[in-house]
């Protein structure tokens, strides 16, 4: 199985209010669980859960999952635009996005 998703870094460095994705911590890491973006004005979306690494790991392997592998990608050098609030700029530095490669354990 291959499971994408927003890294937690980007989510931490995320406003709560949706604005742009900032090289400054937002909101605590270790408190990632449910996000509800449903009532940001500037750009209304849907609840998003996400974990601290630690917590994705034991989560993985509880429910029967081995990882094979996890990544992370910096944008190209040549990206624009700012997709999901989250700039070229900042995601050439830091990761936007992640993928785990797992596979069912035994």
């Amino acid at each position: 199985m291959i499971f994408l998703g927003n890294s937690p870094l980007q989510i931490v460095c995320l406003s709560s209010d949706g604005e742009e994705t900032t090289p400054r911590l937002q909101r605590p890491y270790f408190g990632l669980r449910r996000l509800d973006w449903r009532g940001i004005e500037i750009d209304p979306g849907g609840v998003e859960f996400n974990l601290p690494l630690s917590s994705w790991v034991r989560l993985f392997r509880e429910t029967g999952f081995a990882i094979e592998d996890y990544r992370e990608w910096p944008a190209p050098a040549h990206a624009g635009g700012k997709p999901f609030n989250v700039s070229s700029a900042w995601a050439t530095d830091f990761p936007a996005e992640q993928a785990w490669i797992l596979c069912k354990a035994g």
